[in-house]
């Protein structure tokens, strides 16, 4: 008689351990996704094999007998195939399990499995752990497979263990999710394998730097986490930090990291613990805080620059601190000077350290750029051990692009303490010299302290309006009629200066500042093109202004010609968005209709 194990090249006495052996060499070549009937029919076939072993091996053995069995009668049936049952065609194995009767088999736990897949895939070769996933029992259902294959996928995307890019390749081929009709994102599944493999890459450059703490993850609290990275991120360079982050075993299990990031996520908004930025990025990214905060109504995007910030102001970082805040055309930072100024920007806002810092000449403005390269532009990630206002008072000097009040008042300190200086040392010049003010060859301090007075108050001016003027049509500013208009009134101003004066010093004086204004106007709002696309003819309008503005130095009507041509130039190149008054639309809409 054939038995089921004949099929499989086995003798009648194997047992379900051979057989397990055979059918897993014979899966290899037999593959659902290769050949789906022959993969039935093998499964079929296996399916009876097992039936029939399992009822060999629960017959119970008879004594030995050594005395001759009767003959067989011509057309009885084989002893064998009349005691022994065929197997039931409806019954269907889920779990493999030896010690279990088929029909009391235990359903798949597929998170149980995921888990397991993700400790062998840290350890194992690609090859070998595609070899572990052909080898598990429990895969051999399709159905197991395909809910196996979901849950490893979502572990995956959740945990982000490390992993190389040969074993997530094998994991998605032997699963089937290699393919767009799998109903995964393939850029999804291209930037997880990316990070699955950077991690691992990092983990191995720096395995030997890393020590794990608390294997057992009941033994581990968000407090614990907390100090131990804080240590780790201060006294590491980023990335071992983050290897050493991804390695611990007490953080391996996600449902175990998702647990300690509400206390996590408290601390570190209550202490703000310095590190580099990237540091806290991965942190925040490895216990998903940044959805936590999201979830509560909070944002985390801009902690991680935060936590750099007060990273860079520690004492042990000063070469650091001085990269961060040099100057773009020098290649090396100044430490002392970094420390200079951090110490100057945590001292109490007062109205003494204003005065201190603007009798320092260039003090404020260093300091404003020195807050603005730390903060990289965005002051509300300065520590709180620095006054906002302060902030804003130095960023605001420091600015060229505005004539803020606290420009200004510096200017005004300084002006008014050189013109008390000047009053002071004539004063002491007539007590000690008795030579009065206005005799021939007797120097007054106070008269040059107010010719500089005037010509800082003229040079501020000259810069509001220069920077008024510049502005574009868009967004709208307020009094476009007066802007427009301010040009050609200075220009007439300065002819009846001239006119008036005869003199034509005077009329020159007042039309060179008016013709700077036109000509900074039509530049800034009609700007060259390109380096690269730049023809010889876009260069002459510019060529034109310096000459006429050289040959109208000895007739002042001439300045005020060459100051109108360069205002007139620029309203017609912006005619189609002009505005003449407030909450007016332009001129010409972009499609050129009026």
């Amino acid at each position: 008689m054939t038995t089921p194990l004949a099929w499989f090249g086995l003798p009648d006495d194997a047992d379900e351990r051979e057989l397990k052996r055979v059918y897993a060499k014979r899966l290899k070549e037999t593959r659902p996704d290769v050949d789906p009937a022959g993969f039935q029919e093998l499964r079929a076939r296996y399916e009876a094999a097992q039936a029939w072993c399992r009822q060999a091996a629960h017959v119970a053995t008879p004594a030995v007998d050594n005395t001759p069995s009767p003959p067989v009668e011509a057309g009885s049936p084989p002893v064998d195939e009349a005691t022994t049952p065929p197997p039931a065609a409806s019954w269907r194995a889920v779990k493999f399990d030896e010690a279990q009767p088929a029909t009391h088999a235990s359903p798949f736990d597929a998170e149980r499995f995921a888990t397991a897949f993700l400790q062998t895939a840290a350890t194992r070769h690609p090859l070998d752990l595609l070899s572990w996933l052909q080898e598990q029992p429990e895969l051999w259902s399709l159905r197991a497979k395909q809910q196996a294959g979901h849950v490893v996928l979502r572990r995956l995307f959740r945990d982000q263990p490390p992993m190389t890019a040969a074993s997530f390749d094998n994991t998605l081929q032997f699963f089937g999710m290699d393919h767009a009709l799998a109903g995964v994102d393939p850029l999804h599944l291209q930037q997880l394998r990316t990070n699955l493999h950077e991690w691992h890459a990092l983990q191995q450059r720096f395995e030997p730097a890393i020590e794990a703490w608390n294997a057992q993850s009941p033994r581990v609290d968000a407090e614990t986490v907390y100090r131990w990275f804080c240590a780790c991120a201060r006294s590491h360079a980023t990335e071992p930090a983050i290897a050493a982050l991804h390695a611990q075993p007490a953080l391996q299990n996600g449902d175990w990291r998702q647990q300690l990031a509400p206390q996590l996520l408290e601390l570190v908004v209550r202490e703000r613990p310095p590190m580099p930025a990237a540091t806290a990025a991965s942190l925040f990214d490895y216990f998903r805080l940044y959805e936590l905060a999201h979830g509560r109504g909070a944002s985390l995007q801009d902690m991680p620059s935060q936590l750099e910030v007060l990273w860079l102001m520690l004492p042990e970082n000063a070469s650091r601190l001085a990269l961060r805040v040099r100057d773009a055309k020098k290649p090396y930072g100044e430490a002392k000077k970094s420390s200079r100024y951090l110490r100057w920007v945590q001292r109490p806002f007062h109205w003494w350290w204003i005065l201190l810092t603007s009798w320092v000449p260039g003090l404020p403005t260093a300091l404003g750029l020195f807050l603005w390269r730390l903060s990289e532009g965005v002051p509300s990630r300065l520590p709180r051990t620095i006054d906002p206002a302060l902030a804003r008072f130095c960023i605001a000097t420091a600015s060229r692009h505005v004539v803020a009040g606290p420009r200004v008042l510096v200017g005004v300190i300084r002006c008014g303490s050189l013109l008390v200086l000047g009053g002071v040392l004539d004063a002491l010049w007539y007590v000690f010299l008795q030579e009065p003010y206005g005799e021939p060859g007797s120097p007054s301090l106070l008269i040059s302290a107010l010719v500089i007075t005037a010509a800082w108050a003229a040079y501020i001016t000259f810069v509001a309006l220069l920077i008024w003027q510049r502005r574009p049509e868009e967004p709208p500013q307020a009094r476009p009629l007066l802007r427009i208009a301010f040009v050609p009134a200075m220009c007439a101003a300065g002819v009846l200066l001239w006119f008036a004066s005869g003199s034509n010093g005077l009329g020159v004086g007042a039309l060179l500042p008016t013709a700077s204004l036109a000509y900074g106007r039509y530049r800034a709002r009609n700007p060259l093109p390109p380096a690269g696309a730049r023809t010889r003819w876009s260069t002459i309008p510019d060529t034109l202004f310096y000459i006429g503005l050289f040959l109208s130095m000895h007739w002042a009507p001439g300045m005020a010609l060459v100051a109108l041509a360069a205002w007139g130039m620029d309203l017609w190149l912006q005619r189609k968005s002009l505005r003449w008054r407030p909450g007016a639309k332009p001129a010409a809409s972009p499609t050129g209709r009026a």
